[in-house]
């Protein structure tokens, strides 16, 4: 693909774009629009990204958070309604369901917030020490963790899921962490 002129003299048609040339207003049609992007972002004190990370990952653990809430209330609406009417099996399985569902929603969250951690730092261009951390967090907390309460308490898989669980919490908590601090506006 020609950037610029071809050998025909003819150049690419770029449409325009209504208060795209008001200051600190940019917009991605060219390699120009490209390059201006660039070279505000790199002006000093220009954090690009900041708010917006820090707003998707307020949204995302609102999102996480609010789903727990209503499967909680969910469970209790329909607790209140059974009532003893439906028990037998159905209730007997949901009884014996509802510790591995607590599991998989505390799995959830934490892997939607860690997710969301790492990927608000990533637009903050910090990818070194979230790997670090949350190779740390899999494999020095969430698979000891796991082992030691799928073998030695004998919990099996589930002791697994439940180590696994608390890796990707740590990571959460750690990643969070490292994003509220890198994400805080400097004092100078």
């Amino acid at each position: 693909m020609l950037i610029g002129p071809s050998a025909t003299g003819s150049k690419p048609f770029v449409p325009p774009i209504p208060g795209a040339d008001s200051p600190g207003c940019f917009v991605y049609r060219t390699i120009e629009d490209l390059e201006a992007i660039s070279r505000a972002a790199a002006a000093p004190g220009v954090r690009v990204g900041a708010v917006v990370a820090s707003l998707v990952f307020d949204a995302v653990l609102l999102a996480h958070v609010s789903t727990l809430l209503i499967a909680i209330a969910l469970a209790a609406f329909d607790a209140l309604l059974d009532r003893g009417r439906r028990a037998g099996r159905l209730v007997v399985l949901a009884c014996a369901a509802l510790p591995s569902l607590v599991l998989a929603a505390i799995f959830q969250l934490s892997d939607g917030i860690q997710v969301t951690a790492g990927g608000a730092l990533r637009g903050l261009k910090d990818t070194t020490m979230p790997m670090i951390i949350t190779v740390l967090a899999y494999w020095a907390i969430g698979m000891p963790t796991g082992y030691w309460l799928a073998f030695r308490q004998g919990l099996g898989a589930r002791g697994m899921w439940m180590g696994l669980a608390a890796g990707l919490t740590a990571a959460a908590i750690l990643l969070t962490l490292r994003f509220l601090r890198a994400s805080r506006p400097r004092q100078t």
